[in-house]
């Protein structure tokens, strides 16, 4: 049975909390980051991005309200109670047309090579078994041009 407590308590607590544990007082919240890797990405309406480790889906949904309806932002992760939580999630705006999850591991990314204008990571860098491998996954995935923000605790 899948459980939104997971999610809920990962998001309002676990993250913020830990976050500024690493971080201090002074480092960047999840606002910032949001803000700095959209400026990384250079995102604009048309683009297709990738949220590698997408948890609920919040940074998904940012990135599906910059690339608009005529661009995709698709969310990846392994645990398939974060993705029912951003599936819910979604279904509750309007951002559906132009946003896609998958469940999968990032350093087997189980989608085409070259096609998405953006790639993202956020806090999971260190959660993966082989870090490296899921570097040149990203990389792989990303049309010729395309930004890579990973940004990391």
């Amino acid at each position: 049975m899948l459980s939104g407590f997971v999610p809920r308590i990962y998001e309002r607590w676990w993250r913020p909390a830990l976050g500024r544990a690493v971080k201090g007082v002074l480092g960047p919240g999840m606002a910032d980051e949001l803000r700095i890797a959209t400026r990384l990405l250079d995102l604009s309406e048309g683009d297709a991005v990738l949220d590698v480790a997408c948890g609920p889906g919040n940074f998904t949904r940012d990135f599906a309200r910059t690339v608009g309806t005529s661009g995709l932002a698709v969310g990846i992760d392994v645990s398939e109670t974060m993705l029912s939580r951003a599936v819910s999630d979604t279904r509750a705006t309007n951002l559906g047309a132009q946003t896609a999850y998958v469940r999968g591991d990032a350093q087997e990314l189980p989608l085409t090579n070259g096609v998405f204008d953006g790639v993202c990571c956020f806090a999971a860098l260190h959660l993966f078994a082989d870090p490296s491998r899921a570097l040149d996954r990203m990389t792989e995935v990303l049309a010729p041009g395309g930004r890579i923000a990973i940004l990391t605790s």
